[in-house]
């Protein structure tokens, strides 16, 4: 596990899709809804997670106001079987590690409480108008994001299934770049989690009055660092589907 201070690390969440059309999830305040949203008019609306179309779409998607940053791998033995001639399971040890990256931020809005509760948009959402009203968007983009109209998913779907135009879009990708000083031409090691569901959100009140909220996403595909970053280049690499 290790810990940033929000000083220490710029974050950004991302979609798992490189297409700019309906595949962006932010939060209309006006009506008090999740929905997708086209890169061309994120920031007429609170914007959640863009789409990875490219770094300067990437980098639009960063985390304002960001307190703290923590990573944690854990190992979990996976069952496997049974096969042919056998009638119990087999167990591999460590045969699976988990990421959970965990966000804290000054709580200015409510955009974290929708996307975690919802409601989400009906029109933009894979499942009914009733589950649309009681359901965020922990899941990312849904199986209808095959089109370039993407939907919210509602997490019923193998994550392979789950694909856009050009691959696997299931979850969100959260990228941790380490800042070196603050001259914006130099760039730290970038972590990237790809393939995240939202598991976690919860607000706390500080003694002082100052609220914060802290948001958890966990992946179980393996993660990725670019050891390079000083060209700023970020993992824009869908998954494949061996992955899950």
């Amino acid at each position: 596990m290790v810990y940033y201070l929000g000083r220490d690390v710029d974050v950004y969440i991302t979609t798992e899709t490189a297409l700019a059309t309906d595949c962006a999830i932010g939060v209309d305040l006006s009506v008090g809804s999740v929905y997708c949203i086209d890169e061309a008019v994120a920031t007429s609306a609170t914007l959640f997670a863009n789409s990875m179309a490219g770094t300067g779409s990437v980098v639009f998607s960063r985390v304002s106001d960001l307190t703290g940053c923590d990573l944690s791998t854990t190992a979990s033995d996976e069952d496997i079987g049974p096969f042919f001639g056998h009638i119990t399971t087999q167990k591999i040890a460590s045969g699976r590690k988990e990421t959970t990256v965990s966000l804290t931020r000054k709580k200015k809005d409510v955009l974290w409480d929708l996307i975690y509760n919802g409601p989400c948009l009906a029109a933009d959402f894979e499942g009914s108008s009733d589950e649309a009203a009681r359901m965020g968007a922990r899941f990312g983009l849904g199986s209808g994001s095959a089109s370039t109209v993407g939907v919210i998913g509602m997490g019923t779907s193998f994550p392979s299934d789950i694909t856009d135009t050009a691959g696997i879009c299931y979850g969100y990708r959260v990228h941790v770049r380490l800042r070196e000083g603050d001259d914006g031409s130099v760039r730290g090691q970038i972590f990237t989690v790809p393939n995240c569901v939202i598991t976690g959100h919860s607000v706390s009140v500080n003694p002082d009055g100052t609220s914060e909220e802290t948001m958890e996403f966990t992946s179980s595909v393996m993660t990725t660092q670019n050891v390079s970053a000083s060209s700023g280049k970020f993992d824009v690499t869908q998954t494949a589907a061996g992955q899950f």
